[in-house]
């Protein structure tokens, strides 16, 4: 005698298939919003700790040559369209580095100290995670006081010697909304 037992072998049905499909779905729909925060924040972050290691940079230059470096700018604090601060790029991110050709590298960094240690872009400058030049400004008259004026939002930071900041996501000096919100030191 023989016994012939039959397997039945069972499939997904079709149902079955698109009710894992649409769970899925609906799974990546929600981790895509998550992972995208997560990203945003990990910028911000990034660009947080920059913005402290420029300021440092900045502070100890001065404690090493008791001026602040100056580049290829001239003493005010305004961009040449007249919005506050300077950009980092051109001289001043070499000459943090302890780069850059006479005679700016040894006039403004003459024993080559290297102060910054971040990453710059392919023309120089030393950019935040959304690709924009920092900005800062620094007290070169020494009176203590900074006047930061970003479109109607104004603010006098007293005591302080050098602000840094990333225009963020926007790239916008401009928006006191976003400007308010952007990494910076005070």
């Amino acid at each position: 005698m023989q016994c012939h037992t039959t397997h039945s072998r069972r499939a997904f049905t079709l149902i079955e298939l698109l009710v894992v499909i649409a769970i899925i779905a609906i799974l990546v729909a929600l981790l895509i919003p998550a992972v995208s925060r997560a990203r945003s924040a990990s910028k911000r972050t990034r660009a947080q700790h920059e913005v402290m290691q420029i300021v440092t940079a900045f502070k100890a230059y001065f404690d090493e040559y008791d001026s602040w470096p100056t580049g290829l700018v001239s003493g005010d604090d305004a961009d040449p369209e007249g919005k506050p601060g300077l950009e980092m790029k051109e001289n001043m991110p070499k000459m943090l580095r302890g780069e850059g050709d006479p005679p700016v590298a040894l006039t403004e960094n003459p024993k080559r100290y290297p102060f910054l240690d971040v990453p710059v872009d392919k023309d120089g400058s030393i950019v935040d995670p959304w690709g924009h030049p920092y900005k800062y400004m620094m007290d070169f008259d020494k009176d203590g006081i900074l006047e930061l004026q970003v479109d109607q939002f104004s603010t006098n930071l007293a005591n302080v010697d050098v602000v840094v900041w990333s225009r963020g996501r926007d790239g916008a000096d401009n928006n006191r909304a976003t400007f308010v919100d952007n990494p910076k030191n005070w």
